[in-house]
């Protein structure tokens, strides 16, 4: 209906007043959009340098908190590590893991994985879950990076950074 069809006055406050907010201001409850639309994004990125030659993994600064809005919501989580490795041994690489709150969620054992015994590697690295966390509390996510091999050496955000993004989306 056009506005010229709309008789003089037909349109009162007291109508526009009874009307829901979502009418007025184009919102969309979450609720009511269909499974795996995305309804929450955030990121972080990590760019102090740390390295490590502890086959025990460590935080590497990237980490984020995120509160899902229903318990059957999902979140995918992508990390992007700016690794390296480097030192005298052979068979050596760097070990990435995704954690939420302290329960592992995957593991990357053998990353920029090298025979040699002199060699550096430099790369940047993904490593990505799509979890449950069946849960409307805040929950952290985070990356941890370790070496792996002997006489080796494991090094993050050196050459670049490292960012880990996450995405709340509509469950199913």
């Amino acid at each position: 209906v056009s506005s010229a069809k709309i008789a003089s006055s037909a349109v009162t406050d007291a109508k526009i007043a009874g009307m829901s907010a979502t009418k007025l201001t184009d919102t969309i409850s979450s609720a009511r959009l269909p499974a795996g639309s995305i309804i929450q994004v955030l990121n972080h990125d990590a760019a102090s340098s740390t390295n490590t030659s502890s086959s025990t993994f460590t935080d590497t600064g990237a980490n984020i908190s995120i509160t899902p809005s229903s318990t059957s919501n999902k979140v995918l989580v992508i990390a992007s590590v700016a690794a390296e490795t480097y030192g005298s041994g052979s068979d050596r690489g760097v070990k990435l893991r995704l954690l939420r709150d302290s329960a592992t969620l995957t593991t990357q054992t053998y990353n920029l994985y090298d025979s040699s015994d002199t060699s550096q590697r430099i790369s940047q690295v993904i490593i990505k879950d799509f979890d449950s966390p069946s849960t409307t509390s805040s929950v952290n996510y985070k990356v941890q990076y370790a070496a792996s091999g002997s006489n080796s050496t494991a090094r993050v955000q050196n050459y670049g950074e490292t960012s880990i993004t996450v995405m709340e989306v509509v469950g199913w």
